[in-house]
Formats: structure tokens, C-alpha cells, sequence
């Protein structure tokens, strides 16, 4: 299809809205007005070429097997929008009134020509129509049309796309909007990599999909998680709201202005951005049902002016700062360590000092859900405040480089899954300096947690099998 925009692209059932009005115009005493005039009523998709001559220049569309080129304008930027809304003033050509016995031409502007547009349809027929003043009472412009006497006033709004710029028909829209429908970008947003801006390093967001076992499999460590990110080789849950910020300003990113267009390779890395202050990839899915698309955004700052780019489109964008371009590392993934569902365990182990309490699970509903502690039948009521303070285990927004540990743990915290290709997941608890404690995380210590938390576990062991209520507040 190349750069041709494709009559199926034209938007199906185009309906032509004609507006009946009839102005009182402040010409001379010798003007007479009648109501409207019709020269052509026809839908855009009648129309073989326009050639539009204004104070920017010259614009050309034309028909080409099948489909339309716009001028210069990449095909995959045009504001689909615009450019039908032009075609389809230049295929229903209407006055709303018509001068009779007007003056000199001059006094319409219609010699100096502000606009002067060549349609070609597909029938053959050819139209001239000449734009000239703006009459403010009417709000609309003095006209002229090939082949008929007179001068006429036709609406401000079927003649503002002859009025334009070629790069008027470049949609302001980066990246594609949410759909209206959906409530979050979290389903629309899928792999995602983002690299500089304020980023040490490149951070990769993955998606949680039925698709990759995987994925699933790393998922179900967390109950459930639309993205998981990998820290240090390890996957960590990505926290909903934070990650809900960040799509929310990736999807329908809006330019500012249009810098340039058509522009090769060469001429965009001269221009910086073959060495942006940031990139970020993405896969949007529109619907479930539909293939993913993927895209590549540049950001480029200069002289505190925000430019993007994207998808090799040879478009340079003004932006404001996006707010993507200010993420951290440390508010993607959540502060909880692990929270699987009761029903994908088989077991939860907990050891202390010489303790060991080993809580063993079965049925798969909540009717036959049932629960031993060292081979004793345990109420489930009791195992489920106790199994809420557990998995509230968190860090407390620090991240350090790998930490040497000091002698025995204190505690250790084995999730053991029902499914067998799951790995244990586990939480061992080191002690630490100024009421912390060091959290291992199936074998990486990056983090501190509160030495509330192992004392607050410690004191519901203490009366586990008593029927005295245990803090879980912590």
C-alpha cells in the first residue's frame, strides 16, 4: 500500500451533515441575498485529486491505485480525521448564501487569492473554488467557483482545511490513545523497555499472559500480576499504580508542534536522535484479539525543549516532558516480597532456631480447603490471619548492593508450590542495625525490612496453638 491512504481507511459510512442557514450580511445596499447554493454533493470517495495553492505553499492529494497520497505526509502520521474532513468539504461544495449584483472582485479579496483549490473527481468534472476575506458577522469566507457568476459566502468550517499547512494533516498523536472503553492501560500495555531519562540502567517490564507458561509460573508467587520486572536475575511483581502512571502517559502521547517531516535517517541523527536521553519500547494491543504493535519512542532534549520521535517515521515532535521520562528503578516493583494464593501452595514452612512449623495444605475449593500444622489438623480461620501477617512481609524502599549477611538466620520462610516445575520461593530474615532487618530473597539481599515484622511473627508463633489473638499489624 506504500504512503496511500486506502479508501477503506476513508471511514465507512461517511455521512455528509448539510447545514440550512441563512445569514443577514453587512455588504453594500446594492447586495442581494438568497439562501443556500449547492454546486456538488458527493462523498470524499468521489474525488480523483486536490490541489490546494495557500500562503504555505502548494498541496497535492491524489488517487492512486486504490488509494489516496497526501502530499509528502508519511502514510502511518496522517490525522486520518482532518484529512476526510477536507475531502469531504472538497466533494460537498455548498454556499450558504449567495451575493447578487456583487462589487469589484477586490472587495472580496478574491484577486489576492488567499486560497485557491483545483478539484478533480472521479466522473470528470473539474471545480475551481477561490477563497477570499473572512466576513466575521457570517463567519465564513468570500468564494468564487468555476463556472458560476457571483460571489458566495461559504462556512468558515468547510474551508479551514484549504487554509492549512501540509503538516496540518500530521496527527498530534504520537502513540495511540486507551481505548474508550477500557478502564486501564495495564491490559493495552504490554512488554515494555526503558532506557535513560533518570534510569541507571535499562529496566524491562514483562507481561503476565496465559501464553507463556513461564510467566505464569513467576506470576503465581504473587497471587496475580499484570507485569513482573527482572532485578539482578530476579522477577519481582510491578506494582499496578505505579506501573498505571507510566503506561497512562506512554499511550496517546501528544505533540506540542510538528518540527519536521519526511525527514531520512541521516537527517534525524543530525538533528541528535541517534543518541536520544531516552528510549522506550513498547507492544500495544488494541483488543485481545488483535496483534500486537509495536513502538520504538526517542526522546530528545535540547536547551530544556522536549523533541520525540517514533518508529523511524522521519517526524521530529515537540513534547512537553512526558512522565515517563522521570521513572525510577525503585518504584516499580512492590514492596511485598511474595502473597501466592492459599490454593497454589502445598505447604508453608517456617523455621526458627531450633522451631519448625510446617503448615500443609489441601482441596481446591473454599469448601474442602483444609490445613495441618505438623500433621495436626489447624483452624483455618486462624491460618488465614496468620498467613495475611506473613505475606505482609516488605521492604522498606530501600535497594542496596548485595549485602555480605551476618552469621544464622533468624527466620526462614519457604512457600512450597503445588505445581512441581514451580521452585520454592523463599524469605530468609538476618538481623541488622537500627531496628531492621536484612531480607534474603531467594538468595539475593538487596533489601531491609522492619525488625517489627519478625517480631510480630514470632510472638503469633509463641501462641500459635493457643486461642489468643496475635498482632498482625506491623
Amino acid at each position: 500500500m506504500g504512503r496511500q491512504i486506502r479508501l477503506i481507511l476513508m471511514q465507512l459510512g461517511i455521512v455528509i451533515i448539510l447545514f440550512s442557514a441563512m445569514f443577514v450580511l453587512n455588504a453594500t445596499k446594492s447586495e442581494e441575498q438568497i439562501t443556500k447554493v449547492v454546486f456538488r454533493n458527493s462523498p470524499p470517495t468521489d474525488v480523483r485529486s486536490v490541489h490546494i495553492q495557500n500562503e504555505y505553499g502548494n498541496l497535492y492529494v491524489d488517487f492512486m491505485d486504490g488509494g489516496y497520497v497526501l502530499g509528502e505526509v508519511p502514510i502511518d502520521v496522517v490525522d486520518m480525521e482532518r484529512f476526510v474532513d477536507m475531502m469531504t468539504d472538497a466533494a460537498a461544495v455548498y454556499a450558504v448564501t449567495e451575493i447578487k449584483r456583487p462589487q469589484s472582485l477586490d472587495v472580496y479579496g478574491l484577486n489576492n487569492k488567499a486560497a485557491v483549490i483545483d478539484v478533480i473527481y472521479i466522473d470528470g468534472e473539474e471545480m475551481t473554488l477561490t477563497i477570499g476575506n473572512y466576513e466575521p458577522i457570517s463567519k465564513g469566507y468570500y468564494c468564487s467557483i468555476s463556472d458560476f457568476d457571483g460571489v458566495y459566502l461559504i462556512g468558515e468550517e468547510r474551508v479551514n482545511g484549504f487554509k492549512q499547512p501540509e503538516k496540518y494533516f500530521i496527527s498530534n498523536y504520537i502513540t495511540p490513545l486507551m481505548p474508550a472503553q477500557s478502564q486501564s492501560s495495564l491490559g493495552h500495555v504490554k512488554m515494555m523497555t526503558l532506557e535513560g531519562g533518570t534510569l541507571e540502567e535499562k529496566v524491562t517490564l514483562s507481561p503476565v499472559v496465559a501464553e507463556n507458561e513461564q510467566s505464569m509460573l513467576d506470576a503465581s508467587s504473587f497471587g496475580s500480576a499484570s507485569h513482573l520486572i527482572e532485578i539482578n536475575g530476579m522477577n519481582h511483581r510491578v506494582d499496578e499504580r505505579y506501573a498505571s502512571l507510566v503506561f497512562d502517559s506512554v499511550l496517546g502521547l501528544k505533540a506540542e508542534d510538528i518540527i519536521d517531516y519526511n525527514l531520512s535517517e541521516e537527517a534525524m541523527a543530525i538533528f541528535g536522535f541517534d543518541r536520544p536521553d531516552m528510549e522506550v519500547v513498547f507492544d500495544y494491543k488494541r483488543t485481545p484479539d488483535e496483534e500486537s504493535v509495536r513502538y520504538e519512542i526517542k526522546i530528545l532534549e535540547k536547551s530544556g525543549i522536549f523533541y520525540a520521535s517514533c518508529n523511524k517515521r522521519g517526524v521530529i515532535y515537540q513534547i512537553s516532558p512526558p512522565y515517563f521520562y522521570g521513572v525510577t528503578l525503585e518504584q516499580f516493583p512492590v514492596r511485598w516480597f511474595f502473597s501466592p494464593l492459599l490454593f497454589d501452595l502445598e505447604a508453608l514452612e517456617i523455621q526458627r532456631a531450633d522451631e519448625r512449623y510446617v503448615f500443609e495444605l489441601s482441596g481446591t475449593t473454599n469448601d474442602d480447603l483444609a490445613v495441618t500444622c505438623n500433621g495436626e489438623s489447624f483452624d483455618l480461620d486462624r491460618f488465614r490471619r496468620f498467613y495475611k501477617l506473613i505475606t505482609s512481609a516488605a521492604h522498606d524502599n530501600t535497594m542496596d548492593e548485595q549485602i555480605e549477611l551476618p552469621g544464622l538466620s533468624l527466620m526462614n520462610i519457604t512457600y512450597r508450590y503445588r505445581d512441581v516445575n514451580k521452585p520454592d520461593d523463599e524469605l530468609n530474615l538476618y538481623a541488622a542495625e537500627s531496628r531492621r532487618i536484612y531480607a534474603e530473597v531467594n538468595g539475593l539481599t538487596e533489601f531491609t525490612i522492619k525488625e517489627l515484622f519478625y517480631t510480630r511473627v514470632s510472638q503469633a508463633l509463641d501462641i500459635l496453638f493457643t486461642e489468643e489473638v496475635f498482632e498482625i499489624e506491623w
